[in-house]
């Protein structure tokens, strides 16, 4: 046979025991909820993309039907050569503006 070997527990022990037991159990059951709460809102989640989804589609479908059924707008790029023109003449402009008062600067100067 075994040897058996008794110990005794004190109350402060006992009653150390019990609320870890208690908090351990409160921790699980908090975890289960969690986890419950989690599944519902994975659910949620799959139905709320299988939604989107077929809103896309669905939006997909008009844009294709409306590109057939609308005439399509004909427009022309603007050459580069152009633009380039204008910024010349911008350029141009300011330069000439620059030496005018450059002129004036050194009239004045003269004067003086």
């Amino acid at each position: 046979m075994t040897n058996s070997e008794f110990v005794r527990i004190s109350v402060p022990e006992v009653g150390f025991g019990k609320k870890n037991l208690l908090n351990g159990q409160l921790e699980l059951l908090k975890l289960a909820q969690s986890f419950h709460r989690f599944r519902v809102l994975r659910d949620e989640e799959l139905i709320l993309k299988v939604t989107l989804k077929n809103y896309l589609e669905e939006a997909s479908k008009e844009i294709d039907r409306l590109e057939r059924f609308l005439p399509r707008a004909e427009y022309k790029e603007k050459k580069e050569d152009e633009g380039d023109d204008e910024d010349r003449k911008k350029k141009l402009s300011l330069e000439e503006e620059i030496a005018k008062v450059r002129a004036k600067l050194s009239k004045l100067q003269e004067e003086i």
